[in-house]
């Protein structure tokens, strides 16, 4: 009855729900920026008409002044009162998208309710709470162009459209384009000719050569190498921080239970070897894991971690949503009793994290435990910059 109500009762239960998270998004902001770059952030653009640029995320720039000259012009305040609505904005329409995705990829009433569990009981909701950082639009813009490509596997008007939206994301943040792969098979995908997919094969193909000659080159710059892990030994300032690393490993881990807290015990409960539950839609968001995951594994913000985590975290994206799509499968669906204890537990994970990290006492004692334990090279990042 309540999946019934949420995905198949039309607009105003989704508005209602979508309003519900606003209020507590408002009602909890976060009072401290000691997560991501925030101080930083408030100290560049409230900073009045000068202000350091960044090619990554030129658009969000761009939106963030457009709202700092509404608010009456270019003060610390206005700078965090802009950051605050985009953040918050950018969670309601985050939430109600992720309504009509989770009812286009998933038929089963419980499977739809686990699926809204994983996309809300994360810790990535933290983003949605005032958060200062250019984050928080890519995740609502990130599910919109899942739903777009989608649709665009049958309908050449979403195939347009998702190809415009994953360039406005890629404007909002250079960190969208880890997705791309799944634009890619879509195309192939709807091309009819084989001539056709051929030569779009192969110009993809000598793209990709030129991209990754430009990593190489990127690798030999010191300036721009540390954008990328080494592979077995770290660098100087790291020395045991590597792609292959156990540290590495842990940190990626421990990521993957903030975002997703329920990922190792649902994957004990999938099923992915029936190849007629491989369809298009499956292949799109495995060639979009696969992206995401090549970038956790290989960039080098994992080495700052504690202060990093909103740029890793949308690698899990990605993955978490071909998850929710396995479950469509009713070889996968879960017991009512068991549905409920693993959305329960989810949400209850999710709450004490977000609770942690939005009030002030709770804030400054996480990261004096940060500063105070830290062991490698991030120890010297944080203390720097939370001084």
């Amino acid at each position: 009855a309540i999946a019934k109500f949420i995905f198949d009762s039309g607009i105003w239960p989704r508005a209602s729900i979508t309003a519900g998270f606003v209020l507590s998004f408002v009602l909890c902001r976060t009072e401290v920026q000691l997560l991501g770059d925030g101080y930083t952030w408030l100290a560049i653009f409230g900073n009045g008409g000068y202000y350091i640029s960044k090619w990554a995320e030129q658009g969000g720039i761009w939106l963030l002044r457009a709202i700092q000259m509404a608010l009456g012009g270019y003060t610390m305040e206005t700078a965090l009162l802009a950051f605050q609505i985009t953040s918050i904005f950018s969670g309601a329409v985050y939430v109600y998208l992720s309504i009509i995705l989770v009812r286009e990829f998933v038929g089963s009433p419980k499977s739809r309710l686990l699926g809204t569990v994983l996309l809300w009981g994360s810790g990535m909701i933290l983003m949605f709470f005032g958060y200062v950082e250019f984050y928080p639009p890519l995740w609502p813009v990130a599910i919109l162009y899942v739903i777009a490509v989608k649709r665009g596997l049958t309908d050449s008007r979403w195939a347009f459209a998702s190809a415009l939206i994953l360039a406005i994301g890629t404007l909002m943040h250079a960190q969208m384009i880890i997705l791309s792969p799944g634009l890619v098979f879509m195309i192939v995908h709807r091309l009819q000719s084989p001539i056709l997919k051929l030569q779009f094969l192969t110009t993809l193909s000598v793209l990709c050569l030129i991209g990754f000659a430009g990593l190489w080159l990127v690798m030999r710059n010191p300036e721009t190498a540390i954008m990328l892990l080494p592979y077995f030994t770290g660098r100087s300032i790291a020395p045991d921080y590597a792609v292959f690393s156990l540290i590495h490993v842990a940190d990626l881990f421990e990521l993957t239970m903030i975002v997703c807290p329920l990922v190792f015990s649902l994957l004990t409960n999938t099923r992915f070897s029936s190849a007629r539950h491989f369809d298009s839609t499956t292949a799109v968001l495995a060639l979009m894991s696969l992206g995401s995951m090549t970038f956790l594994v290989l960039y080098g913000a994992a080495i700052t971690m504690a202060r990093d985590w909103d740029v890793m975290a949308f690698g899990l994206l990605a993955p978490v949503l071909l998850l929710i799509h396995a479950y469509r499968s009713p070889d996968n669906e879960l017991p009512s009793r068991l549905l409920l204890a693993t959305c329960l537990t989810g949400i209850l994970l999710t709450a004490s994290y977000t609770a942690t990290c939005t009030t002030v006492p709770a804030a400054e004692n996480r990261f004096f435990s940060i500063l105070n334990e830290r062991t490698r090279s991030g120890y010297v990042v944080l203390s720097n910059y939370y001084a």
